[in-house]
């Protein structure tokens, strides 16, 4: 990078991408990074820390100190973000014009340029921007207000400090996307973007959507959700489990998640399935019911009340914690509906974009929010 012209910002943080390592000497502090070598797929290991990643260079092949920001660097960590995902979010440099020659060619009439060859600032002039001019153009137009000027353009110094922020392997240029559908969600819209069909630039971190066989699935916390519905006036998201993909399977692993990035709404709360529970209790406020799991029937209870729960556990070998719709486990309790009926129905979490008034300026100005 030409120092003389750029300079990185406070926003960004070195990384370290460490390839043919030995795994046995790989502490948790790092990341898995999957990237193309010589056409074929190959592993390598993401570092934030300076210290952790010199330590770790001498039982390598070779590394790479790339600079990212440091937002999108604590992702993998938070599991907010994939460490593919760190390097698409790109870094931010900030750039360093001569502010005093540019505002003498802009009031004058003139398109500020700058010549590579000669590596100088010039003016541009003339209606189609052919007079080239060191400084400003002859016989300048009268000059706009002051105050007007100081609105067009940031002066810092004698320099105008403007941010760029360059993204690793993708254009900056971001063209518009066309639009995609998914089964029968309609239009994929932001903040979420369809993983294949756009890219990423095109949504938020942590809301890339899949879609295989008309189904649309999206990763929360290392698991993956089939998507039932999205609501985007409301920023609500219904989701449910993919529960092995059989009829009567046991409810399997745990689905809790944590408030960030999406949380709960409030037509949601923890139910607790009980599995091998032997001796049967008729109990208020739970449901019994017997699901497969490595080939057996389970005897299992299903609970809302976390008090019943706990007493329940006790003569029970596992419990699993999902979130619900509350009417739902209502159903269920009332034998209205069955375990697999609720698991289909699934629950909801909703999203927070701060920059939503923005985006839908955007959009009514006939622009694709990314």
């Amino acid at each position: 990078m030409d120092c003389a012209l750029f300079r990185y910002t406070s926003k960004n943080q070195n990384a370290t991408l460490l390839y043919d390592c030995d795994p046995e000497f790989l502490p948790p502090q790092t990341s898995e990074l999957l990237c193309m070598k010589n056409g074929k797929p190959e592993h390598a290991s993401f570092v934030t820390d300076t210290y952790l990643a010199n330590q770790l260079a001498s039982r390598c092949e070779f590394s790479v100190v790339v600079p990212v920001l440091a937002t999108a660097a604590q992702g993998p960590a938070n599991h907010s973000l994939h460490t593919n995902d760190v390097l698409g979010q790109g870094f931010e440099v900030e750039w360093i014009v001569d502010g005093t020659q540019c505002r003498a060619c802009t009031v004058s009439g003139g398109i500020c340029r700058y010549n590579m060859t000669s590596q100088k600032f010039f003016c541009a002039c003339g209606e189609s921007g052919d007079q080239a001019y060191p400084i400003s153009c002859p016989n300048p137009p009268e000059l706009p207000p002051a105050s007007n000027f100081a609105e067009s353009i940031s002066i810092k110094g004698d320099s105008m400090i403007s941010h760029f922020q360059f993204i690793w392997g993708y254009p900056k240029l971001l063209k518009p996307q066309p639009s995609f559908q998914c089964g029968g969600l309609g239009k994929i819209e932001y903040p979420f973007w369809l993983d294949g069909h756009q890219p990423h630039y095109c949504g938020r971190p942590g809301s890339r959507l899949h879609c295989q066989n008309g189904e649309a699935t999206i990763g929360i916390m290392h698991r993956k959700y089939r998507i039932i519905n999205i609501d985007y006036n409301a920023q609500v998201l219904k989701v449910g489990t993919i529960n092995n993909g059989s009829k009567g399977a046991c409810p399997h692993p745990n689905a809790t998640i944590d408030p960030s990035p999406m949380s709960y709404t409030s037509k949601v709360e923890n139910s607790t399935f009980l599995f091998d529970c032997w001796q049967y209790e008729d109990h208020p406020g739970s449901y019994w019911f017997t699901c497969e799991m490595d080939d057996l029937q389970r005897p299992s209870y299903f609970v809302v009340n976390t008090s019943l729960a706990n007493e329940l556990g006790s003569k029970c070998a596992e419990r699993v914690v999902i979130p619900v719709l509350g009417t739902v486990a209502q159903a269920l309790l009332n034998h209205s509906l069955d375990v697999d009926g609720l698991l289909r129905e699934g629950f909801e979490v909703e999203w927070e974009v701060e920059e939503e008034e923005e985006c839908g300026e955007c959009v009514e100005s006939g622009g694709g929010c990314g």
